[in-house]
């Protein structure tokens, strides 16, 4: 089955892409963190964690001539290893891993080979409310701004946004319920409408809101199945591929992933895309090595979700080795922004995202 994806990238190319950069020849490699495959409401309960991320990325550059012995020898990993996977590195949340010394000596490896880092993630509670958005009449120049007030509300109250999904079997809202989904959500709303900081939007918010409660459609939340929010993690693969449409991708193999593009020809311009492959990491150091960072990253993304009112006081609390590692994964992070600014790419509030940049422009650049 054809699927032409001209109009998708064209589309993202106006979000500030650099189009001799995006057709460049790259060579991308890619692993994935907290792969979970879906995210669903059954038996009245999320079947993973709501706000964790989602992480498909890796590194970027040449493979260089380096020996599994002798990188194994590099990072002091034990004889026996026969994968490098990231808990060979570091295990723990982020402050566990910026305190390893195997984590030094891998962001040291990356720097001194001048390769990148690039990665998509979804923050999968985020990515699953924003449609409601999407379906409300608004000025569209504050479109992140009022996902980012739902994100907000919604995700300070999770078991109050669970009874809303089963309450009205989202993403499937009958279209006789529409008031009464207003309505729940609304007077959610209203416990966070007296913020001093976001009061202006979240009074916005509630106000698109009300002016939906006698529509007779939400068009991105309804005629979907009941209780599925994110159906498959398939079309961010196939995001990668069109957009890096000249690029040499490496993908880490995911047989349910591979067999759903197997059934497709992914077109852009015309052109059917043949550049990329699912490879055993087993058989790739350089996805073995893309597995360290994925798993790096996300627990890097997690730390400013739960710390995104305090970011500056834990950082003063880093020791040496963990001011060091910060530093260096930071400054190897802003080097892959500024090759390409879509080698890092967030489906999440402009808060979280907002949070990352401030720290590359804080730390990576002024290293």
């Amino acid at each position: 089955m054809d699927r032409d994806y001209t109009e998708f990238r064209r589309l993202n190319m106006c979000k500030g892409l650099d189009p001799e950069k995006m057709n460049k020849s790259y060579k991308l490699f890619y692993d994935e963190f907290n792969n979970v495959r879906k995210f669903r409401v059954k038996d009245g309960r999320f079947n993973v964690d709501p706000l964790m991320h989602f992480v498909l990325g890796g590194l970027c550059g040449n493979v260089h001539d380096v020996e599994f012995e002798e990188l194994k020898s590099l990072l002091d990993l034990n004889a026996t290893v026969q994968e490098i996977k990231s808990h060979n590195i570091y295990d723990g949340d982020f402050l566990s891993a910026l305190n390893s010394n195997r984590v030094t000596k891998y962001l040291e490896l990356v720097n001194s080979k001048c390769w990148l880092f690039h990665f998509s993630s979804i923050n999968l509670f985020y990515y699953s409310i924003v449609d409601i958005v999407d379906s409300l009449d608004y000025p569209v120049e504050y479109t992140f701004h009022l996902k980012n007030a739902l994100y907000d509300v919604m995700s300070s109250n999770l078991p109050f946004s669970l009874d809303v999904f089963i309450k009205y079997s989202y993403p499937n809202i009958p279209t006789i319920k529409i008031n009464n989904f207003i309505n729940d959500v609304v007077s959610l709303v209203d416990m966070y409408i007296n913020d001093g900081h976001y009061a202006d939007i979240f009074f916005m918010l509630r106000c698109v809101l009300i002016c939906a409660k006698d529509s007779s459609e939400l068009t991105f939340v309804q005629n979907e199945e009941e209780g599925q929010l994110i159906k498959s993690l398939a079309e961010f693969y196939i995001q990668e591929i069109y957009m890096f449409k000249n690029a040499i991708i490496t993908f880490d193999e995911e047989k349910q992933v591979l067999e759903y593009i197997n059934g497709i020809s992914i077109l852009v311009d015309g052109n059917c895309q043949s550049n990329y492959s699912f490879v055993d990491s087993k058989d790739s150091i350089m996805i073995q090595l893309s597995d360290v960072f994925v798993g790096l990253v996300g627990r890097y993304l997690d730390f400013i979700m739960q710390h995104i009112n305090d970011i500056d006081y834990q950082i003063k609390r880093f020791n040496e080795c963990q001011r060091k590692n910060f530093t260096l994964l930071n400054k190897i992070l802003n080097n892959s922004q500024l090759e390409n600014n879509a080698f890092i790419n967030q489906f999440t509030s402009i808060n979280e995202h907002n949070a990352l940049l401030r720290q590359l422009f804080l730390v990576g650049q002024k290293s």
